[in-house]
């Protein structure tokens, strides 16, 4: 009996130690997250980004210039883009996209999950920084130069295919659909539903 107390005494302290660590664990992309969040009630931008970037920089200080510390960069140009700062948060994405691809000479995107997040997200406030500023052609060609750059890893294939539809289809003619096999009525086309509210649901 007193072996089995043991036992689970020992596995209790293991887990405490490792929900502790986990919740202490160094993760820079929390820190700056959690740095640029809400600070009231209702919730809104923060502007102020002394904080975040204080936390990385010290994080990169001691660790270098690791993919996670590009990931939480890449945030910090996410929120300044929400926060309406453009400027600003071109210029931590072009700073994450540059370092990104310096990592790139030793790392493979498909290997490291931090590193195709930064990367992508980089892109991504790029492009809608262009858009932004009224630059929506400048942000397509951007993006198509970067989607013949990216092939592999697929996701990041997507995600910028996905931007490159977002800027280019908007509030264009949607394409002729093409309806193949289809179960139940005929699937009627767009010149017959003119006029008409059309509410049309997509999935693979």
């Amino acid at each position: 009996m007193r072996r089995e107390v043991l036992t689970g005494t020992v596995a209790v302290g293991l887990l405490a130690f490792a929900v502790t660590a986990l919740a202490q664990g160094p993760s820079i992309v929390r820190e700056v997250r959690s740095a640029i969040s809400c600070t009231s009630w209702p919730c809104s931008p923060v502007k102020d980004f002394s904080v975040a970037e204080a936390t990385l920089e010290r994080y990169r200080a001691a660790n270098g210039t690791t993919s996670q510390a590009l990931e939480a960069l890449s945030w910090l140009a996410r929120g300044a883009l929400a926060a309406g700062n453009l400027e600003r948060a071109n210029a931590y994405a072009s700073e994450a996209q540059d370092l990104a691809v310096a990592l790139l000479k030793t790392r493979k995107l498909a290997e490291d999950p931090s590193l195709e997040i930064a990367l992508g997200a980089a892109i991504e406030v790029q492009a809608q920084v262009r858009a932004a500023q009224g630059r929506r052609s400048d942000a397509v060609y951007f993006l198509r130069r970067e989607l013949e750059t990216y092939q592999e890893p697929q996701s990041l294939h997507m995600r910028i295919q996905k931007n490159v539809n977002l800027l280019s289809l908007e509030g264009q003619p949607a394409p002729a659909l093409q309806g193949g096999d289809t179960l139940g009525r005929r699937l009627p086309g767009f010149e017959e539903l003119r006029g008409k509210v059309v509410l049309m649901f997509f999935w693979a």
